[in-house]
């Protein structure tokens, strides 16, 4: 098939293999036809035989597949006034946008809701970077239910909601925090260093300039939470300490 000037094809492929019993394949590698770039050289006239193929690794090609499943993860939850004005989304907007987008991939338990009409109820504690971010998300609506975000003072009214996230400023006391919803379906989440581990559900980190985040399977469990396949393969899943 003939190459665009103006566009590089990608198609994926099966490799051959040498191996000590003969020639096998190596299948889910990703192999790039290079042809000429716009404005650029092509990689023959660089040295490169005519029809050169580049191999594109399995572990290359599941991070881009990630990175695209990611991308479409958070899409919906760019809605934004700075998104729909035209700027790029900062780090507590990708937070809030990530908050967002965590309600379609958690199962709570039905004792979660009064009515059909209840709304997802975000509870935030302590101070953190993200709180005016959430205030984007607040008012919308997911599976037919409204999202609130309020802000809470003390640890006697946390159970009563459904995601549960802790600011910064309670780093020192995410031990307490954890005890007072460990009874109740509530969803933990924290831009705190090693909090999956130390037994909420949801923990976001840095990861080359990116924001990722950790889950602990177990702990949603022991709060009658079921998460999603989707959910699970994006994030990297911890264990408590």
């Amino acid at each position: 098939m003939p190459i665009n000037k103006k566009e590089r094809q990608i198609r994926i492929v099966s490799a051959p293999l040498q191996t000590s019993t003969g020639e096998g394949e190596i299948r889910g590698r990703m192999r790039i036809p290079n042809g000429p770039y716009p404005g650029g050289v092509g990689e023959q006239a660089r040295g490169f035989p005519a029809g050169h193929v580049q191999i594109m690794t399995g572990r290359q090609y599941r991070i881009i597949r990630q990175t695209v499943t990611l991308v479409l993860f958070l899409l919906p939850g760019f809605l934004f006034p700075a998104a729909l004005a035209g700027s790029v989304p900062g780090e507590a907007e990708v937070k809030a946008a990530f908050l967002l987008n965590f309600i379609k991939f958690v199962e709570w338990p039905d004792s979660a809701f009064g009515s059909p009409e209840d709304p997802y109820l975000i509870s935030v504690v302590g101070n953190d970077s993200i709180e005016e971010a959430l205030k984007g998300i607040s008012g919308k609506t997911v599976s037919g239910r409204r999202v609130v975000v309020r802000k809470v003072s003390g640890l006697s009214s946390l159970e009563r909601c459904h995601i549960l996230f802790v600011g910064e400023s309670e780093q020192g006391k995410v031990d307490q925090v954890l005890e007072a919803v460990k009874k109740s379906p509530v969803l933990t989440v924290a831009d705190i260093e090693g909090f999956a581990r130390r037994g909420g559900t949801i923990g976001f980190f840095r990861e080359e300039n990116r924001v990722r985040f950790e889950i602990n399977e177990e702990s949603a469990g022991k709060a009658g939470l079921k998460l999603n396949a989707k959910l699970l393969y994006l994030g990297k899943i911890v264990r408590s300490r």
